[in-house]
């Protein structure tokens, strides 16, 4: 189950938990919760909106945890990326052509289209001779 939505449906906040890593369990952890403590808090599972980590926590010896979460690092490090990748290339991209291209409303790029048929002749030429 997605985080967002487990701490959701328990009512808790990501600020109010505490995280511990499992031992040999890669980005797998022990979730704590503030209201486990007879004093003090947690840390939180991030220290922030544009946290791309999560952050442990100091907890007290034999308090169990709530739950068990895992982080797929990698996989939200590609995500990320490709994000920024195409955040990029929105910004970048030719307006016209790209309006164009919705205006048809046949989903591809008419200019790509063409260089594609483009290089298909050229192939089939060059495979005659």
């Amino acid at each position: 189950m997605p985080l967002i939505g487990w701490l959701s449906e328990k009512r808790l906040k990501q600020q109010e938990c505490g995280l511990l890593n499992l031992p040999h369990f890669r980005d797998v952890y022990l979730l704590f919760h503030q209201s486990q403590l007879s004093g003090g808090y947690f840390r939180g599972i991030v220290s922030g909106n544009d946290a791309d980590e999560v952050q442990l926590s100091p907890i007290p010896k034999g308090l169990e945890p709530i739950a068990v979460m895992n982080f797929n690092k990698d996989g939200y490090s590609t995500y990320c990326k490709e994000y920024k990748e195409f955040k990029e290339w929105e910004e970048k991209r030719n307006t016209e052509r790209y309006e164009s291209t919705l205006a048809h409303g046949k989903n591809y790029d008419a200019k790509n289209m063409m260089h594609t048929f483009r290089l298909l002749n050229m192939a089939e030429e060059n495979s005659l001779i």
